[in-house]
């Protein structure tokens, strides 16, 4: 695999100096890349990071990144020698005889190792040399105060547990694994339990209201000299263990009582196998232990420590009814180890299995997976695509809930079949902790063949792909295939060959052109480009029409009508839509036949014909509605006192809506004389006139005793106005 790089003056602690300069190669990724150069393949997320990376697919070929190999590869080899210098701390005693410089210790180890996940290799790499020194110091403690104490410690407690040594007046709290030293005092008070482990193995439990006195326990392995442990229980109950045949141990015989227990065997770990690797996630922290069964065994006592000599517990569960463990638990990234021994009828614990450990890593980090083809957005033109890509090794990958098969070197091909159009292939990627990518790739599926037009049908129609418009401008909408390229040209059939532009179909293929037009018809081709490149043609007309249509009436209807409800019929010179008063007809035609119903007094009635190309035709017509006779309102008369022998004008006032007819037929009296005749109708003043000669012996006042009048429609009334 050739590389191209340059080193950029190397100086250590300065960790953004310390970078290579890679050139990508051609088929190389940034998984091979972590795995040549910072010597683990799952360090790829840090070659993004120091490259403003988002994602492995950022990584092409012909890329500089930088590398920064040196300081991780540093960082690493001292986190694995402080984790080994504070387990020989702790296998040297110096929980007990350092507890200050081993807990320092652990707590530097714990900062590099949230350093190296943070990605702060220096700091990483200074925090684990620091531990390992704080380690160094605390085997030297525990070796020099080795001979003048041997120990025993805490190792469970329930309630209140208290200790006092020789020196002290007041008993005090013990703490789990607390060193006791020789002469101190140990007591549980009520619903209380404790037990102490010796170095040799010893073991007691004391039940509550219990006192021992530790009398003596020395010894100097350094020398090859033994000492045994003597313990005397002074009050309460003990269960005691011991795995020599010696066993010295002193009671009080008055006020304590000793109960020997049955040594179970050791248990034999089953799962998982030694130095497996637990990968916890944000969302998956159970680990599961498991273990042979122990005949007589009332139950097992598991135990979980940071450290080989399990000074640092981290779980410690002792009724266990199973040979089995799966819990959730939240452990940081590092080495445990785990045993367990089986307890028997008396609730006392045997002897200890032989210490497995595990490696536990929180892996929060999505697992590495990449899509090498199709590209995102390509567009294809055949059908199935083969998909080919890469994961990180365990993870599994699924489709649509259903397993992609993996080769050993991480790759993989499977086929997809594509629907027309826009086509998501969404991967889902699941690492050994459980955590997941999902990765998606958008792809266009355009087959080589003609593609769907399909004109709205709102567009003025006459013919097939036939268009009319009244307008300069014609507003062309459709529906094709989204994304599809639009144009449109007069075709060479046409005079006309006007400039048109263009456009692309929306997501949903939708698509809207003005084009400009001349007189007369103008033919069109449409040209549909779809996104594979193949081409769809078709060609439509449109024509310019700015007549409106003539609106023809069978029969004119008549200005004053008694009848209430007309008929308007007649036809239209082209197809159009009809419409009386503002209702219009849902349907286009070339006749119509309407009726209206008039109300009292003048009625406006027209009549609009729109033909496709939106152009407007009217017929206009008031009609008055008249049923009622005319109103008559006055009389007079001049004079209106007749003396006999003299003319006198007279006149009669009336009001009707159609029109009074010309004539009136009246009578008047003076006195016994009584006189009938006709009034011609003034029609400038709308007033009955006429003159009456009256006899000379008609005298008296001048009276109306009738008139009789009329309309143009036939309405009439009499008035008898005796």
């Amino acid at each position: 695999m050739a590389i191209l790089f340059l080193w950029i003056s190397p100086a250590f602690g300065e960790q953004e100096k310390n970078l290579r300069t890679v050139v990508v190669e051609e088929g190389q990724n940034v998984r091979e890349l972590a795995d040549a150069y910072l010597g683990d393949p799952d360090l790829w997320g840090e070659i993004l990071r120091v490259n403003h990376l988002n994602s492995p697919a950022d990584v092409k070929p012909g890329m500089i990144l930088q590398l920064p190999p040196d300081i991780i590869n540093k960082a690493r080899n001292e986190l694995a020698k402080a984790r080994e210098s504070v387990d020989e701390a702790s296998r040297a005693g110096a929980k007990i005889f350092a507890p200050a410089l081993i807990a320092e210790a652990i707590q530097l180890h714990n900062d590099a190792l949230a350093k190296r996940k943070a990605g702060d290799w220096n700091a990483c790499f200074s925090l684990a040399g620091q531990a390992s020194e704080k380690a160094g110091e605390a085997v030297e403690r525990s070796q020099d105060q080795g001979g003048l104490a041997g120990e025993a410690i805490l190792t469970e407690r329930k309630g209140r547990v208290q200790s006092r040594k020789p020196s002290d007046q007041l008993w005090k709290d013990l703490p789990l694994y607390f060193p006791l030293v020789e002469g101190e005092r140990v007591r549980t008070l009520s619903e209380s339990y404790a037990e102490i482990r010796f170095r040799k193995g010893e073991r007691i439990q004391l039940t509550e209201n219990s006192q021992i006195v530790i009398s003596k326990m020395r010894g100097d392995t350094g020398k090859n000299k033994e000492e045994k442990s003597s313990v005397s229980l002074i009050k309460g109950d003990a269960f005691v263990l011991l795995e020599g045949k010696n066993q010295p141990f002193v009671r009080d015989k008055d006020r304590a009582s000793v109960h020997r227990g049955k040594m179970l065997a050791s248990p034999r770990l089953i799962s998982p196998v030694n130095g497996t690797t637990v990968l916890f996630s944000a969302d998956l922290r159970h680990i599961h232990l498991e273990w042979e069964g122990i005949p007589d065994a009332a139950a097992y006592w598991l135990e979980i420590a940071s450290d080989r000599s399990f000074e640092n517990i981290i779980l410690s569960q002792r009724a266990i009814k199973q040979t089995h463990f799966r819990q959730e638990i939240k452990l940081k990234d590092g080495v445990y180890y785990w045993r367990a021994a089986a307890v028997n009828i008396q609730s006392f614990p045997g002897i200890n299995s032989k210490e497995r450990f595990f490696r536990v890593v929180n892996d929060n980090i999505p697992p590495y997976v990449i899509i090498l083809s199709p590209i995102s957005d390509e567009i294809l033109t055949d059908n199935p695509v083969r998909v080919l890509g890469e994961i990180e090794p365990g993870a599994v990958l699924s489709l649509k809930g259903r397993s992609i098969d993996i080769r050993r070197n991480g790759s993989f091909s499977f086929e997809y079949p594509l629907t027309k159009g826009r086509n998501n292939i969404l991967l889902e990627a699941e690492d050994m902790a459980g955590n997941i990518t999902r990765l998606s790739r958008s792809l266009v599926f355009s087959p080589n063949t003609d593609v769907p037009i399909r004109y709205d049908a709102g567009l003025p129609l006459i013919a097939p792909r036939h268009f009319i418009t009244r307008d300069r401008a014609f507003h062309l909408s459709g529906e094709t295939e989204p994304g599809s390229g639009i144009a449109v040209h007069a075709s060479e059939n046409t005079r006309s060959m006007l400039m048109q532009p263009g456009c692309f179909a929306d997501d949903k293929g939708r698509f809207r052109l003005n084009l400009s037009l001349g007189d007369g018809k103008t033919e069109f081709v449409l040209l549909v480009s779809s996104l594979g490149g193949h081409v769809t043609r078709d060609t439509f007309i449109v024509e310019t029409d700015r007549q409106p249509p003539e609106i023809r009436l069978g029969r004119e209807p008549p200005s004053v009508s008694v009848v209430q409800r007309i008929r308007l019929y007649g036809n239209i010179s082209e197809k159009s839509f009809i419409s009386l008063n503002d209702k219009s007809s849902p349907h286009m035609g070339d006749s119509f036949d309407e009726s209206v119903e008039l109300k009292p007094g003048v009625n406006f009635i027209r009549l609009t014909a729109r033909d496709q190309a939106g152009n407007l035709g009217f017929w206009e017509k008031s009609i008055v509605f008249d049923r009622k006779p005319p109103i008559f309102s006055a009389f007079t008369s001049s004079p209106d006192m007749a003396l006999g022998g003299e003319s006198l004008n007279i006149g009669v006032s009336a009001e009707d809506e159609s029109g009074l007819k010309v004539l009136a037929e009246f009578e008047i009296r003076v006195g016994e004389y009584a006189h009938t005749g006709f009034l011609r109708l003034n029609t400038a003043t709308r007033i009955y006139q006429g003159t009456v000669r009256l006899p000379k012996q008609a005298a008296g006042k001048v009276e109306l005793s009738y008139v009789k009048l009329s309309d143009y429609v036939g309405n009439e009334k009499a008035y008898d106005l005796r």
